[in-house]
């Protein structure tokens, strides 16, 4: 996690370096559509490391609309579905395989951004063939983390496994639909004359530390069985032996100072809308 706040700043500061770079040549302005196949994985709590080496990869979709205004600028706006998932079972040290919590999300996500070439590009052309990209912009996502209990799915919200919004606590439960900043990179070639492909890494900056339903500390037991349920209490790994350690109220359950991220790569086919142009003298 530490490396992708990193990555994130160098991205913001690359993009602001190039934002005025000149762009000369003529050109036709255009709109594409992406189709992308991909991968989506998890960086939090149940995998505090990094996001490239996050223990479990899952199927991602997307599609993207294009407007090329230029050969260096692209407005884009995507809709991407992925699945997450995490498990302490993979961990190494000793306070996460005690813990022994898992989970699994859907991610649905919309966002809006740009992309900025490295070098100019346009698809159809034999001279602006390939480039290196950077996007950037601003979304929405929703997740709804679940776990398995007794050969069950039990979506884990409305557990408020860390006491939000029980009577022992000031915290209300988390938003399943948040903000999110997507950025990252790729590199793009044209195929012929309405077609291209590309590659792409995009994390997600998230404002969030529950996307795994983990991030603070134990709760309370007792009150969590009196206030809601069972269930609850269980699979929040709470304990009422005081001589335990790990599951004790007010211990450490997770890491919230930082917070959650997820990413989807990906490979895109592009196909370009054939513009319209017009004879020069006629209407």
């Amino acid at each position: 996690m530490f490396m992708t706040k990193k990555i994130f700043v160098g991205f913001v500061f690359i993009l602001i370096q190039h934002f005025c770079f000149s762009q000369a040549g003529k050109f036709t302005k255009y709109s594409q559509f992406d189709f992308m196949f991909g991968t989506s994985c998890y960086s939090g709590d149940l995998s505090p490391y990094t996001i490239f080496s996050s223990q479990i990869a899952k199927p991602a979709f997307g599609l993207n609309y294009k407007y090329s205004y230029n050969r260096r600028w692209t407005y884009r706006l995507g809709a991407y579905y992925g699945s997450i998932a995490g498990s302490d079972r993979f961990a190494k040290n000793k306070f996460l395989l005690q813990r022994n919590f898992s989970f699994n999300s859907q991610i649905y996500e919309l966002s809006t951004g740009f992309e900025f070439n490295f070098f100019p590009f346009e698809i159809g052309s034999a001279k602006y063939l390939a480039t290196f990209y950077l996007f950037g912009g601003l979304g929405v996502f929703n997740f709804n983390p679940y776990t398995e209990y007794n050969g069950e799915k039990v979506y884990l919200q409305p557990l408020t496994t860390e006491g939000q919004g029980t009577s022992g606590s000031e915290t209300k439960a988390y938003k399943l639909t948040q903000v999110c900043m997507p950025f990252g990179l790729g590199g793009k070639v044209s195929l012929g004359k309405n077609f291209g492909l590309s590659l792409e890494l995009g994390l997600r900056k998230l404002f969030t530390d529950y996307l795994d339903d983990v991030s603070g500390v134990y709760a309370d037991a007792r009150l969590l069985f009196k206030e809601r349920g069972s269930t609850s209490e269980n699979l929040s790994g709470s304990v009422r032996r005081t001589s335990f350690e790990t599951g004790n109220a007010g211990k450490q359950r997770g890491f919230s100072w930082n917070n959650d991220w997820y990413s989807i790569s990906s490979i895109t086919l592009t196909y370009k809308i054939p513009v319209k142009t017009k004879c020069p003298g006629m209407d």
